[in-house]
């Protein structure tokens, strides 16, 4: 069963676009049926406890439970305690993120932008595949899409730099998309919307004119993992499918 839900994700997020450096697919196996799948962008020790408390079968999850090589093993590590409980985890990462129909899109539609289908960074030989999204839109100032970024995507707070100026070409990407401001830049775009971006290049964009806006890692991913509740829902109509209540942003604010 764990085969036939990998295979489903297969369909719309080929795992072979994921990055060399990435770790996706069936990263913990398992025998058992498959009756109750937890969803969650990352599978922190309380994601763990959740899926034990509920008899989850399986974890399906954006960021790999298993990136960096384990050097040693112990019973409190997340993975080794879900192969121990006999849980399931597949890792839908870099590939669900440069899919054709992927994050950055989700973002996109959700915002109510138009789309233009071009990347920011393609990926070679995948017709349609790559990070980022180019989008155009009715002139809207930065203030105005911060705060339509915010509800929309439920953030606790955005970081952005305003250049003053309308907003008509907007470049969304998932994640940790700041390194590509300077090809929104080139591209024509007025406002990149993404996570994770670094002082230096705000002070980059502000030079430039360019307006930035950073609505953190997990917010312009989440919505990921909530488009692919839905999906799952639609194909396996018979399994119990939920987002994990402890699906959270853990980092806090004051």
């Amino acid at each position: 069963m764990i085969k036939e839900i990998y295979n489903f994700i297969e369909t719309f997020a080929p795992f072979k676009l994921s990055s060399n450096y990435d770790n996706t697919g069936i990263l913990v196996n398992t025998n058992r049926d498959i009756k109750k799948i937890l969803l969650s962008l990352d599978i922190t020790k309380d994601v763990v406890k959740e899926a034990i408390e509920t008899n989850t079968n399986l974890i399906i999850s954006h960021h790999p439970i298993i990136f960096h090589p384990l050097k040693r093993l112990s019973a409190d590590i997340p993975a080794v305690k879900l192969a121990a409980e006999n849980i399931g985890v597949i890792a839908a990462h870099t590939n669900f993120d440069a899919a054709s129909y992927g994050i950055s899109d989700i973002m996109a539609e959700l915002l109510g932008l138009e789309n233009t289908g071009e990347c920011l960074e393609e990926v070679k030989g995948f017709e349609n595949c790559g990070y980022g999204r180019i989008c155009t839109c009715k002139e809207i100032s930065t203030l105005d899409l911060v705060k339509k970024v915010k509800e929309v995507f439920d953030c606790k707070f955005v970081r952005y730099i305003d250049s003053g100026k309308q907003n008509t070409r907007v470049a969304v990407c998932s994640g940790s998309g700041a390194n590509l401001f300077p090809v929104a830049f080139e591209m024509g775009c007025d406002v990149l919307i993404t996570g994770d971006i670094k002082h230096d290049l705000f002070v980059d964009a502000f030079n430039c004119g360019f307006s930035l806006i950073d609505a953190g890692h997990f917010y312009t991913e989440n919505v990921g993992m909530i488009w692919l509740k839905k999906q799952l829902k639609k194909q396996f109509p018979s399994l119990d499918i939920n987002i994990a209540e402890k699906n959270i942003d853990i980092t806090e604010y004051l």
